[in-house]
């Protein structure tokens, strides 16, 4: 691999060893040293090759810029007369993004960016191409062929099985939706302290989404496991969505929906979820056992619809959640437990709940546990705090319209109680659940998950 380094230019563009502007060939005078090695004539000194004699007129000082693990390369220009001549950078796939003005590669932040693979949103760098298992349904696929693009398997349970025999191997999964629906006989399970990837295959944000149903668990992460996905609905399992085990699970845009359990069951886990819904699950949208839980942009919707439901997202152990631009509604939760986020009762109340710009319209006077901080928000209480909102589930109509093409989704309405609610702040969300662009920093916005159509 070419090292590129920062040497002095004349004129006409060509450093004072005769080389092309930018290019510093390892092992050469002034430049790199060769695995400590250099040419005739030449020592590795300060890892710099330099003349013997030190007397080298033309010994040129080398900058090298810093390289990352994924040995990023940078491809830069000297300034002439103050003039920035700056040429951009050849960034690897693992650090896919180039700021022209520093020549300077960064790491990923979406799968649009990595789109031979996934970006690994944990560490902000694109898993190995050469590691990537591709799915799609259909006439050209092979569950004994290579898993590549242009020889993908045919099932999501064959690329599961590689995971299984390759523990500890990070991996995209790059998925098409089936003609109806991946079917699993059973659950889907990344192995102990292996990350994992399962993605949309499709780099179009539009394209129907890939539809998995189940067996008792559609996907389980076993203990130290890390999951990605995105672009995923998961539905009908006769327990659980996803079920994590002492993992991590980051999810965008994934829907769990009609469970004979909970959405998500996450023990000792770390859970994010963006832009995501779980709606219509029979014990909870979610139950976090210790860990803690991130829920944005998201909502949570007709959770718990039996005795001993948990409502929308139930905390037990000292769990803690933040929830924020997220809406819930209508969640049920039996044993006097609050319909939409609910605390263990048993443990000395040491949950955390942390609760802003969000609109929670729940069954019951309480529909957030007790001792939760709730800001810029419109919810069911009768003693709703200072710059909040009390709105009962009666007001839904008032506040909220019901999206026709998504079962659990409303958007705000404009002029009502939600409407300039949320405070705009440095780190907030850009979009919506929808990708509409939110207003800037330091203006008032909509509370809730998606924006007036």
């Amino acid at each position: 691999m070419m090292v590129l380094c920062a040497c002095p230019v004349d004129d006409m563009g060509v450093s004072s060893q005769g080389s092309e502007t930018g290019e510093c060939t390892p092992g050469t005078s002034g430049c790199p040293c060769d695995d400590d090695r250099c040419g005739d004539g030449l020592v590795c000194a300060s890892s710099i090759c330099t003349p013997t004699d030190d007397t080298d007129t033309d010994v040129v000082t080398s900058t090298i810029a810093p390289t990352s693990d994924s040995s990023t390369s940078e491809d830069t220009s000297s300034t002439t007369d103050g003039e920035d001549t700056t040429v951009g950078c050849d960034c690897p796939a693992e650090m896919p993004i180039c700021d022209e003005s520093t020549g300077r590669c960064s790491g990923c932040n979406s799968h649009a960016q990595c789109p031979k693979s996934a970006c690994d949103l944990w560490d902000s760098v694109c898993f190995d191409v050469d590691a990537t298992l591709w799915v799609k349904p259909g006439d050209s696929c092979d569950d004994a062929g290579t898993a590549t693009e242009t020889e993908p398997l045919c099932s999501l349970g064959r690329a599961f099985d590689i995971l299984s025999v390759t523990p500890g191997v990070p991996r995209a999964i790059r998925a098409w939706p089936h003609s109806r629906i991946h079917e699993t006989k059973v659950p889907l399970v990344v192995p102990e302290k292996t990350r994992v990837a399962l993605v949309h295959a499709s780099l179009v944000d539009s394209a129907k989404p890939v539809v998995i149903g189940g067996p008792t668990t559609i996907l389980q992460l076993e203990n130290g496991a890390d999951l990605i996905v995105d672009r995923v609905s998961l539905q009908d399992a006769k327990y659980a969505g996803i079920d994590c085990r002492a993992g991590r699970l980051w999810a965008d845009r994934t829907t769990v929906s009609k469970t004979a359990g909970h959405g998500v069951l996450a023990d000792r886990c770390t859970v994010i979820l963006r832009r995501s819904l779980l709606v219509g699950n029979t014990l909870s949208g979610m139950l976090l056992n210790e860990g803690e839980g991130s829920v944005e942009n998201s909502f949570i919707s007709f959770n718990g619809t039996n005795p001993a439901a948990f409502g929308g997202i139930h905390l037990m152990r000292g769990a803690r959640l933040t929830l924020s631009y997220s809406t819930m509604v209508d969640n049920h939760a039996g044993s006097n437990l609050e319909s939409s986020v609910s605390c263990d009762k048993t443990d000395g109340d040491k949950e955390n709940v942390s609760v802003s710009d969000s609109a929670i319209l729940g069954g019951g006077t309480q529909s957030v546990c007790p001792g939760a901080t709730v800001v810029t928000s419109a919810w069911s209480t009768v003693a709703p705090g200072d710059g909040n909102v009390a709105l009962a589930l009666d007001d839904l109509a008032l506040v909220l319209s019901a999206d026709p093409l998504s079962w659990g989704v409303f958007r705000g309405r404009l002029g009502f109680a939600l409407d300039g609610l949320a405070k705009r702040e440095v780190g907030d969300p850009a979009v919506d659940f929808f990708g509409q662009t939110r207003v800037v920093v330091g203006e008032h916005d909509m509370a809730g998950a998606a924006l007036p159509k």
